[in-house]
């Protein structure tokens, strides 16, 4: 007999690759909106290293890659804290679950790279399966690609001749 585990949506997520723990969801016809908090709490401060207090918290959402026909949103719950010895305040980051100011989740960016390159699915598809813009996902493939595919300096190591496909070619006059 197989071994179950209950349900839980950092797993059928991969949430916690993302540095993210979900407390809650919210279910409507078509998406799914999850919120979600950062594992690391970072409430020491980084001037004298007490332990902050709680002093607001803001909500960032991240696109993440659809279940089945179901476009997946994140709701992180970010904090930001204050010392309460030297007055400093700060936010936690969420630099583990996305890139910079990226809509999109660090998988949902891998996930339309791999859709373009490995499943030939337009960006205009990728957008809609994602439920955003096609300018959000256009740039994320194109800054990933660039990293992972073009920026590899070997990738042409012992290639000595590169072809052209002639099909393409017979059809232009």
């Amino acid at each position: 007999m197989h071994n179950f585990t209950p349900p839980c949506l950092d797993t059928t997520l991969s949430l916690t690759e993302l540095g993210l723990t979900a407390i809650g969801q919210h279910h409507s016809k078509r998406h799914l909106t999850v919120l979600c908090l950062l594992a690391d709490e970072h409430a020491e401060c980084p001037g004298c290293a007490q332990r902050g207090r709680v002093r607001s918290t803001r909500i960032r959402r991240l696109v993440h890659p659809p279940v089945g026909l179901t476009a997946v949103t994140l709701a992180i719950r970010i904090r930001t804290f204050q010392c309460p010895n030297c007055r400093q305040r700060w936010s936690q980051s969420p630099a583990k679950a996305c890139v910079g100011r990226s809509k999109l989740s660090r998988t949902a960016r891998l996930w339309a790279l791999k859709s373009v390159v490995i499943d030939k699915m337009s960006i205009h598809v990728i957008a809609q399966n994602l439920a955003t813009s096609w300018n959000t996902v256009c740039t994320a493939v194109l800054d990933l690609g660039t990293t992972l595919l073009l920026a590899d300096a070997t990738r042409f190591d012992g290639v000595s001749t590169i072809g052209v496909d002639e099909h393409c070619w017979s059809h232009r006059g």
